[in-house]
Parts: structure tokens; C-alpha cells; sequence
């Protein structure tokens, strides 16, 4: 494993990337026939806040071990639940020692090993699945988060502010930057990712637009969003190439107005919503949460191959917030009768 892994960043080492990747243009209906429909859903599973042991506040980044354990985020909390949901502990301590954390950003759980990033403290922990510290690695570069780990490598994203550009008014573009490191933080490769883009004046600075990056589930690719407009892009990890860059004919949705004014400086009101929500991988493919809503139908998915190919679409009538897929099943974040927040997993039944 460790020589390919050598091989494997020898390789990249010296490998042009290939940015200049075609746009595949997809037509307006997917190639299911049966697109557009409502995709009927059973709950399998839901996890409620368990009195005095823990209270969900916004959950996220829902991850499955291979023996079935839940682990999702929460604040500065990583929780661990057993398969049937009955919560088992929190990982994490917060504070500035061995161990300990400052600011939870984003984990990654690889075979039985879990990997923290801890922005504020700028580093990155190695626990079991118990939350036992195995190693920490501190970093003197500052990352945006944590995404993968390919090999004996750690893969972040970096916002380089220093290189921002402007497009129009006062909306400011940061490129992000996919980043290979070793354990001791020798980069190995960078690459071009997202547009961190965001409206900035007068001591003030908002996120203008949503750009998402994500893994694959498989830990191989690399995928992220424009920060507006529906488009995606895929990077293969293992060879630096773009492997598809896509979109689809999509009308936009146009931004509520602003009901009430923030105290400071006034902010623009813009023109649309984002037209990608999320993205997500779900069985090899990639699954698009657009920004489209409708009240009868729910919300409206997308579903491509990793070429940029459209292979359905179909709608999820859920009161919630989708925040992880796992194998046929889907995690989402929802308030209950008594305003408390429920984690449900459903299994999909007429995919």
C-alpha cells in the first residue's frame, strides 16, 4: 500500500492539470422516463434528543462504521450512536490540550479510524472509534476543512484571500484551493477548486452565493459547486484530472425580499437563490439538492453520473434538511410536534 501510495504522489507530482475540461451541456429531461416524480420514503430509523445525555442543535455530516455505529456533528460535538440509535457518547472534549478542540470544522471516519480537524486550534486529530487520541498533527497553515484522506495523505481546502478577485460591486471572489499534505504537512499537490464568493464593504463581509465541496464516499473524487449558477465540477484525486464539468437547463428562483433590515451597513438585495442547495454521492452517482421547492411535491433532486451524465430527477416531500446519504438510505434534519430537532433516516423504496 505505501509504495503505491509513493508511486501514486510521484506520479501527480508531475501531472499538468487538465482544467480546460469541455462544459457538458445536458438536455432539460433526464434519461429516465419516469422523471419528476415523488419518491416515496420509510422511515427506518429517528434519533431524539435523550434528556440530560444530549440536545441536538443542528446536526450534520451524518457517517456510518462499518458495524453499523451512527457519528454525526453537532456544534463542537461529534456523538455516537449505536445502530438501533440509542446514544452511546460524545467524542470530543473542547479546550486547547491533547485531544482537545477549539473549533470542529469537519471529521472524516475511514475503516476505524476517525480524523478531526480542529480550526482553531489548527490541527488534526487521529482517534479510534471510541474517541481514544491515537496522534495529533499540527498545522502552520490555516485550512478552511478537513475533506478526505487519500493514502498516508490528508486532503484540505484553503481559502487564498490573498488572491481575491472582483467581479462586480463589491462582490469579491476567493479562490479555494484543494490541497494534498503529508503528516507533516509537506505539500504534495494543490489544486484549483471552488470560488469562495461574498459581498464585502465598510468592515463587512457576507457569503454571497453557497460553492459546496464534498468527497465521494469511495474517498477518490472531488466535487464542488459554483458559488450561483447550476454548475459541477468532479476531480479524480488519484489521476489530477477533471473528469467532468456539467450542468443542465435550470430556471431560476428568485430570491425573498428582505423583510426586515439588519442593523450596520446595508446589504444589496440579490437577484436569486443558489441554484444547488447540496450535493451529495448516493450509489456512485452524484445527487444534486436544487434550490427548487414546491409545496405539494417537496423538494426537487437531481441525479448525474460522474461523466455529467443527467439520469433522473424526482422530488422528496420531507420536512427537513437533507444532511447525509448512506448506501439506499438518506438522513435529514427535522423539527418535531414539540420544536425540538429529530435525526430520521429513510430508506428509499421506488428509486
Amino acid at each position: 500500500m505505501k509504495k503505491f501510495v509513493f508511486i501514486l504522489f510521484s506520479f501527480l507530482l508531475f501531472l499538468p492539470l487538465v482544467y480546460s475540461q469541455k462544459i457538458i451541456e445536458n438536455p432539460k429531461k433526464p434519461l429516465n422516463p419516469n422523471a419528476g416524480r415523488i419518491l416515496e420514503l420509510k422511515e427506518v430509523l429517528r434519533i431524539k434528543d435523550q434528556g440530560e445525555e444530549f440536545f441536538f442543535k443542528q446536526p450534520q455530516f451524518v457517517k456510518v462504521s462499518e458495524d453499523g455505529f451512527i457519528f454525526l456533528h453537532d456544534s463542537n460535538q461529534l456523538l455516537k450512536f449505536t445502530p438501533d440509535g440509542q446514544f452511546v457518547k460524545n467524542l470530543l472534549k473542547k479546550g486547547q490540550g491533547p485531544g482537545e478542540i477549539q473549533q470542529f470544522v469537519r471529521y472524516v471516519l475511514q475503516d476505524k479510524d476517525i480524523f478531526i480537524y480542529d480550526s482553531g486550534n489548527s490541527k488534526i486529530l487521529l482517534m479510534d472509534l471510541e474517541g481514544k487520541l491515537l496522534e495529533e498533527f499540527h498545522l502552520t497553515e490555516r485550512y478552511s476543512l478537513l475533506l478526505g484522506i487519500l493514502g498516508d495523505h490528508f486532503i484540505l481546502i484553503k481559502t487564498n484571500f490573498s488572491d481575491a478577485e472582483e467581479s462586480t460591486g463589491n462582490i469579491i471572489d476567493y479562490p479555494m484551493s484543494i490541497v494534498v499534505i503529508t503528516k507533516k504537512e509537506e505539500v504534495i499537490k494543490e489544486f484549483p477548486g471552488a470560488i469562495l464568493r461574498a459581498y464585502r464593504s465598510e468592515n463587512i463581509m457576507v457569503n454571497w452565493g453557497r460553492a459546496v465541496t464534498i468527497m465521494s464516499h469511495d474517498g477518490r473524487f472531488c466535487i464542488w459547486t459554483d458559488p450561483e449558477e447550476y454548475m459541477v465540477t468532479v476531480l479524480d484525486m488519484r489521476t489530477g484530472e477533471i473528469v467532468s464539468k456539467f450542468t443542465r437547463p435550470y430556471p431560476r428562483v428568485k430570491a425573498p425580499k428582505r423583510t426586515t433590515d439588519r442593523p450596520g451597513p446595508k446589504i444589496p438585495e440579490r437577484k436569486y437563490v443558489s441554484d444547488i442547495n447540496y450535493i451529495y454521492t448516493f450509489q456512485g452517482n452524484i445527487l444534486v439538492w436544487t434550490s427548487t421547492f414546491d409545496e405539494k411535491r417537496g423538494m426537487l433532486f437531481d441525479l448525474f453520473d460522474k461523466k455529467g451524465t443527467y439520469l433522473d430527477s424526482f422530488w422528496l416531500n420531507v420536512r427537513g434538511t437533507l444532511i447525509a446519504t448512506y448506501k439506499n438510505s438518506l438522513f435529514f434534519r427535522e423539527y418535531n410536534e414539540e420544536g425540538t430537532v429529530d435525526v430520521v433516516m429513510y430508506l428509499m423504496e421506488n428509486e
